[in-house]
């Protein structure tokens, strides 16, 4: 492969870091170093042979002072990682988030904050490449999205369960 990118990689959250066995308490920095030393390994493993890795992340990760309590930063990602693709769905994001009553409703701005959160905070060489959402949206709220992360000069990646992606949302070829 040239590249391989880990999914979920980070502690559980929410009702299933409730019914989560985990046999010690965790601190955030016992998160990071688990997340960190994991991908690290995999990395030790992975670049010998020429492959690529990347990870992805909460989108919300980007723009929090901390790791939301499932082991996750952009700086410690990215020192072990070729590229971190943050998760930036606007769904996800709680209704008042950057004073919106719906985040999803407003995809370029949401896309810009986090980007604009979370670039700085990578350590070079590591690559910023987002994950943007793909569905529940119009091709012209997919396309604002786009749009935010070219600005910035970054890649991109779209994401839709069902695999369905409108041509006329994507930029033009060339």
């Amino acid at each position: 492969f040239d590249e391989i990118q880990f999914d979920y990689v980070r502690f559980p959250a929410g009702s299933t870091a409730a019914a989560a066995q985990i046999s010690n308490p965790t601190t955030e920095a016992e998160r990071l170093a688990a997340i960190q030393g994991y991908l690290a390994e995999a990395r030790s493993r992975l670049h010998p042979m020429g492959c690529a890795l990347s990870a992805d992340i909460f989108g919300i990760v980007l723009s929090a002072p901390n790791d939301q309590g499932i082991g996750q930063r952009p700086e410690e990602v990215s020192q072990v990682v070729d590229a971190v693709s943050p998760m930036v769905y606007p769904s996800h994001y709680s209704n008042g988030w950057l004073g919106f009553e719906d985040p999803n409703d407003h995809p370029g701005p949401v896309t810009a904050d986090a980007l604009d959160d979370g670039t700085p905070r990578l350590i070079p060489p590591s690559l910023m490449r987002p994950w943007l959402q793909a569905f529940w949206w119009t091709n012209s709220q997919i396309a604002a999205s786009i749009a935010e992360a070219e600005k910035r000069g970054v890649g991109w990646i779209l994401w839709n369960a069902a695999g369905n992606y409108g041509e006329s949302a994507l930029p033009a070829a060339g």
